[in-house]
């Protein structure tokens, strides 16, 4: 993607969507079925296990437990 002139953000324990790809300020967020092994059922898990937790309490390792990868693949951020 990178040659072509798109960059790519990666997963995002708050902004990403479970299928989406999103537009974020001209470039490209990874939904969570990007992650390698995750497959819709479990990204549609994440999304919902993330909504269900104050902003401040849901964690990487969290969110890498409810995926069942490991916490580097997930990028958190507290915008």
């Amino acid at each position: 993607m990178l040659a072509r002139g798109i960059e790519v953000l990666p997963v995002d324990l708050y902004k990403s969507d479970s299928r989406k790809f999103l537009v974020e300020d001209g470039k490209i967020r990874l939904p969570f079925g990007s992650i390698q092994g995750v497959g819709d059922s479990a990204a549609f898990g994440m999304e919902e296990r993330i909504l269900e937790f104050p902003v401040a309490s849901a964690t990487v390792e969290l969110a890498a437990q409810a995926l069942g990868c490991e916490g580097k693949r997930i990028v958190k951020t507290l915008s």
